[in-house]
């Protein structure tokens, strides 16, 4: 009998030791830590409510270290600190498989290789104390294989997701379970106290300059071999909202030799424009053509070059040929007010031996700014 009682005495708490430590083994052999995890907040900002421009939604990358059967789940809880923060509104949540997000590390675990499968219900529960914390609740999760990485989407619905409103980390844990098979990972987000960035420009036109002649064709009337000289004209104007302008102008002559009224059929004949910078037709028995320029703003920063001032009656400044002679005939270094007009007259005066025939001079105006 005290064999018995013996035996009994040590062989049961024996038993029972042995029994709980298997459990405890086969337990344990069912727990592990997830191979690759990452939450993709929408808003990483403290503080929002999850309503209107502040609805905060997640994308959860997740790869279990074990291969699990269906009808799983896969929870994320917050900080015990933060009850009904998180989880602004409780309610159904929708979840949404997906294959990719912005946060993908490619060639790693941390890439989202599948939708996470199954018939997926999502919900937001708060917590209400000590112990119990805001969580989502993913269910009908479908079969998953180790170390494959799953993707799913947390959008508001009735329940509604929200951020804390401290800034600085706060420890949130991920569990994938299926029946006594169960792999989690706890690790810290950030939140911030500003998550954007306002970014402004004005835009503006681009600066201009423009430029108008009021008139293509100027007629100097009839000049008389070895009589006065005659004048014509029109305007140039000018309106720019750049630092200035500048006018150029060259002639085109006989086509070979110099600018001036060219007479082109016979006896050809050029009232030359040249060959020094100014002409005066005053002077008895000369000949000659040339053009002046009005200052446009009587002491303003728009400038005539000497050679072209209509200060003296009767003086001219004489034209070149061609681009590679254009000359500088009005500019402009500083504001313009408003458009400014200057008048260009044009002088001509025939020769003692300037036979009689039509003469003509084609000038071209360039105009331009200083930007």
């Amino acid at each position: 009998m005290r064999s018995l009682k013996t035996l009994l005495r040590i062989g049961i708490p024996t038993l029972l030791i042995v029994a709980f430590g298997s459990f405890f083994i086969y337990f344990s052999s069912q727990a592990a830590s997830l191979t690759a995890v990452y939450v993709f907040f929408s808003r990483i900002q403290a503080g929002l409510d999850g309503s209107g421009a502040n609805a905060v939604q997640l994308i959860l990358a997740v790869a279990p270290a074990q291969s699990m059967g269906s009808g799983g789940t896969v929870t994320i809880e917050f900080p015990d600190a933060g009850d009904t923060t998180w989880c602004r509104a409780a309610g159904t949540m929708t979840a949404t498989g997906v294959t990719s997000s912005a946060a993908d590390m490619s060639a790693t675990n941390w890439t989202i290789d599948s939708a996470l499968p199954g018939t997926l219900s999502a919900s937001c529960s708060q917590g209400s104390g000590a112990g119990s914390v805001d969580t989502i609740t993913i269910t009908g999760v479908g079969a998953l294989t180790a170390n494959e990485t799953y993707g799913v989407q947390i959008t508001t619905s009735t329940g509604r997701l929200g951020t804390n409103g401290t800034p600085g980390q706060h420890e949130l844990t991920v569990t994938v379970s299926s029946g006594a098979t169960i792999d989690s990972k706890t690790f810290k987000v950030q939140l911030v106290s500003n998550d954007q960035v306002v970014v402004s420009a004005t835009v503006s036109d681009a600066p201009s300059v423009t430029c108008s002649i009021s008139s293509n064709s100027v007629n100097l009337g009839t000049l008389y071999p070895g009589g006065a000289y005659a004048v014509g004209s029109h305007t140039i104007t000018t309106n720019t909202s750049v630092a200035g302008y500048y006018w150029a102008a060259y002639g085109t002559g006989d086509g070979s030799s110099d600018a001036g009224l060219w007479k082109s059929a016979a006896t050809t004949h050029l009232i030359q424009s040249g060959p020094g910078a100014t002409l005066d037709l005053t002077v008895p028995g000369s000949e000659g053509f040339g053009m002046t320029v009005s200052d446009p703003d009587a002491g303003g920063s728009a400038v005539v070059p000497s050679n072209f001032s209509d200060a003296s009656a009767g003086t001219f400044g004489t034209l070149d040929r061609l681009y590679a002679g254009a000359k500088l005939i009005l500019y402009q270094n500083g504001a313009q007010a408003s458009a400014e007009a200057a008048t260009v007259t044009y002088g001509a005066r025939a020769g003692a031996s300037a036979p009689a025939g039509s003469y003509q001079e084609t000038v071209t105006f360039i105009c331009g700014g200083y930007y």
